[in-house]
């Protein structure tokens, strides 16, 4: 299973998807701001994948994306989203973001680009 760290700042959203992944067997790092976010992905704590809302204070979620592409390459990263413009789509494709699940979503729409990144990654070993 996979450390994933999500990084919301809606509680029940985080708190949710942290309920659901421990019970899928994942390590999860719940995260409810974009500063907090930044001092992880700065610093030693490992996270194999990183689930991201993009529309946050006072750090936004293509910060925190930036942030994470550059100090962890090989961190998978999920953007969850109400709406991502074209600009901003190709701008995440460029930083290397591994999916995409528009909010509203169910939680099939979130396990999905989640089982694929695991699948790649177990390939990988």
């Amino acid at each position: 299973m996979a450390k994933i760290m999500i990084v919301d700042d809606e509680p029940d959203v985080r708190n949710m998807l942290e309920s659901v992944l421990r019970s899928e067997g994942h390590q999860v790092l719940p995260v409810g701001d974009g500063l907090e976010a930044l001092k992880i992905l700065r610093g030693l704590e490992e996270v194999d994948i990183m689930v991201t809302d993009l529309h946050m204070v006072p750090v936004d979620g293509l910060e925190i994306i930036e942030t994470g592409h550059a100090e962890r390459p090989d961190m998978d990263i999920i953007v969850l989203s109400a709406f991502i413009n074209d600009d901003t789509f190709q701008r995440l494709v460029n930083l290397g973001v591994s999916g995409f699940v528009d909010k509203p979503f169910t939680l099939e729409d979130l396990f999905v680009p989640i089982r694929e990144i695991l699948i790649k990654r177990s390939s990988k070993h």
